[in-house]
């Protein structure tokens, strides 16, 4: 729905513009790139921009400045938390007090689907008594629904 707003925001702005491309006759020659721009570039760039505002938090600044409070435009922690996911440690406990631990990088997957939020860990280590870490030569996918928690780390830190 959000995405139905903005669009119609953005037609909004830009329908006072048609007839001019229309009458213009000088720019007849460039009315094929205006054409693309108002129809691909400009929305490209609106949503790289929507993007970045996100990311930064630009938006949540400025909003924070005049004593504003907003929605998050994240729907839940498991997106933040997972959208710039660094290589990191973790230690993944499941319903049934199994532990994994182990490192989240480059060749780790993590789920983006609300119903599917499963977790493949591309280097896992055994835990000893003692907590100690000791690589082992093996990967791990946990199902969604086995999660209880994740901890991290970041990978600097040993």
């Amino acid at each position: 729905m959000t995405y139905m707003a903005l669009s119609v925001v953005y037609h909004a702005v830009v329908m006072p513009i048609f007839p001019k491309l229309y009458e213009a006759k000088a720019l007849y020659e460039w009315s094929l790139v205006l054409w693309l721009s108002i129809i691909l570039v400009v929305p490209a760039l609106f949503g790289l921009l929507s993007g970045l505002s996100i990311k930064e938090k630009w938006l949540h600044r400025l909003m924070r400045k005049f004593n504003l409070s907003t929605v998050h435009p994240v729907e839940c922690a498991w997106d933040w938390r997972f959208q710039t996911l660094q290589e990191s440690w973790v230690l993944i406990v499941l319903k049934d007090n199994t532990k994994w631990a182990g490192v989240l990088g480059t060749g780790s997957f993590l789920s983006s689907d609300p119903t599917e939020r499963d977790v493949f860990m591309e280097d896992v280590y055994e835990l000893d008594a003692q907590n100690v870490w000791q690589k082992r030569n093996s990967s791990v996918l946990i199902s969604h629904g086995e999660i209880q928690s994740i901890e991290f780390w970041p990978k600097g830190d040993s």
